[in-house]
């Protein structure tokens, strides 16, 4: 049958006669109910009297014959269930059974047994009014409905909510052996209660498993942090001072042999060594090829390093020289790599000074020595006190075979030297001049009282008796002089030609004074 019939051809399919005859005997199909029903929705006018419904006298909507209805005993009157439910509750909020709610039509009240059957008997309404009923938490003082509540054996109740947090707190782990206490009576929560609270066995077990993830989670992470803690801070031992140094911070490790150095000291080392046209491992190039040794965990089995390569790579170089002094380093580097096979050609640097002072402003600014100022340094005089002299970096090519060039103006500190004995520029053969300068060699007057006033200062280098200069810094002190290259016991004036020697000496002869 077509569902979607107008109110006229419903009306007329229940009213006909065949119809009639089933409804008169209170016998309808599934077919007449669904029309009834739908009608009744679209609140069609129907002869009641006709198919024998009746009117709910709450919604004043139709009852259905089979439809669900209560009839009070005095008036008679018929009123949906769930109509009557929603009157009697709304009259009625603790559903007290005694409690009178009158038939809004003849004013009687309705009967117990009236209810009960609305209800569904009277053990559903009792269950229904106990659902229903407010009882105040002794732990909170909130009130709740039962279903939200706990009910101890002193009959206290609490929130599931409230118990579910004691016992979280008294028992962090949720261990079922761990009991907790009723706060009243002092007497333990059944493990029964406590599932009850978390809503069942199973979702207690699950709280159970997600404490134990956070528990382990947080022990992982703790460790983690710990470790990355001891990471941080953790010092090694320079293998040029042997001082200590955050190995995070201040070190700086080799990549074949793995050698650690702090950042000043292999800084240092760089700016010494950058005239060999290579710069190597301090440690490796003052060790035999064959007592190299190479500790990197890393290397996968059967791989050996090459002992050969100690060779300080150009990433570590770069880091740790300034912008200039690494330009410099590079332009030096270039010239001996297209220059280094040709016998024709020599490349030699400037043995020259150039001064920097601080201004008010704290901006630098180069300042060109004068240059009897640039001799008297060449000699091993030191003037200017507080100034920054930093060598000069200028680079010159001059044929092998000419040796009659003696004199030659830098132009970047403007100091004459010969290129041949690297000294200042001189008139007769380097030979003469060195001699000249053995024999002319007496300190002057201030030079001299400058040593006498500050012996922790200054000193003559014991190698080529230059002015070397100790303001900070460690016991072992390198010689600036071009062409010296020795490293000073500051201690005793011994001298060495690496400063790993220089090192070694004052641990075994002077230990413990490396800084002092």
């Amino acid at each position: 049958m077509d569902t979607q019939m107008s109110i006229q051809e419903l009306e007329d399919y229940i009213n006909n006669p065949e119809m009639q005859t089933y409804i008169n005997k209170n016998v309808f199909e599934p077919q007449a109910l669904s029309i009834i029903e739908q009608l009744c929705q679209k609140q069609a006018i129907l002869n009641i009297k006709q198919i024998g419904t009746t009117q709910c006298n709450l919604c004043e909507q139709h009852i259905l014959p089979k439809g669900s209805s209560i009839n009070h005993q005095i008036c008679m009157n018929s009123c949906h269930v769930d109509c009557f439910k929603t009157y009697y509750s709304k009259n009625n909020p603790n559903l007290e059974i005694y409690q009178p709610v009158n038939c809004p039509s003849c004013q009687v009240e309705y009967f117990p047994e009236e209810i009960y059957e609305a209800y569904g008997g009277a053990n559903q309404y009792k269950k229904i009014k106990e659902d229903q009923k407010v009882y105040t938490c002794y732990v909170c003082q909130n009130e709740g409905k039962i279903g939200d509540m706990v009910t101890h054996f002193c009959d206290q109740n609490i929130h599931k909510k409230c118990l579910q947090d004691m016992y979280i707190k008294e028992n962090p782990s949720l261990n079922p052996q761990n009991n907790i206490v009723c706060e009243i009576c002092n007497m333990n929560f059944e493990i029964e209660q406590i599932e009850l609270a978390f809503l069942g066995k199973e979702k207690l077990q699950q709280k159970r498993d997600e404490i134990d993830k956070q528990f382990i989670d947080k022990l992982e992470q703790e460790d983690k942090q710990k470790r990355q803690e001891e990471a941080q801070n953790r010092c090694f031992e320079c293998q040029i001072c042997m001082g200590e140094a955050n190995i995070n911070e201040d070190a700086r490790t080799l990549d074949n042999c793995l050698h650690q150095y702090c950042k000043d000291c292999l800084r240092e080392h760089i700016l010494q060594s950058k005239d060999l046209g290579k710069i190597e491992c301090p440690i490796c190039q003052d060790t035999p090829i064959e007592e190299r040794q190479f500790p990197d965990p890393n290397i996968p089995v059967g791989e050996k390093h090459d002992p050969k390569d100690i060779e300080i790579k150009l990433p570590i170089v770069k880091d740790l020289l300034t912008k200039e002094e690494f330009q410099n380093l590079s332009d030096l580097w270039t010239r001996k790599f297209y220059r280094g096979n040709n016998d024709k050609f020599i490349i030699i640097q400037c043995p020259g000074f150039i001064k920097k002072r601080l201004y008010n402003d704290q901006n630098e600014a180069e300042l060109i020595i004068p240059e009897k100022t640039q001799q008297k340094m060449l000699y091993g005089m030191l003037q200017g006190l507080g100034f920054e002299f930093n060598n000069c970096q200028a680079m010159y090519e001059f044929e092998k075979a000419d040796k009659k060039i003696t004199k030659h103006k830098c132009e970047a500190c403007k100091l004459e030297f010969c290129p041949q004995c690297k000294d200042v520029g001189h008139e007769k053969t380097c030979e003469d001049y060195k001699k000249w300068k053995e024999e002319n060699s007496n300190i002057d007057e201030a030079l001299q009282e400058l040593i006498r006033k500050n012996p922790k200062i200054y000193k003559r280098c014991p190698k080529c008796k230059s002015l070397i200069m100790k303001s900070d810094g460690c016991n072992r002190v390198p010689c600036a002089s071009k062409g010296c290259g020795a490293h000073i016991c500051w201690i005793c004036d011994q001298y060495f030609d690496t400063s790993r020697k220089g090192y070694d000496h004052i641990e075994k002869q002077h230990k413990g004074m490396l800084w002092k």
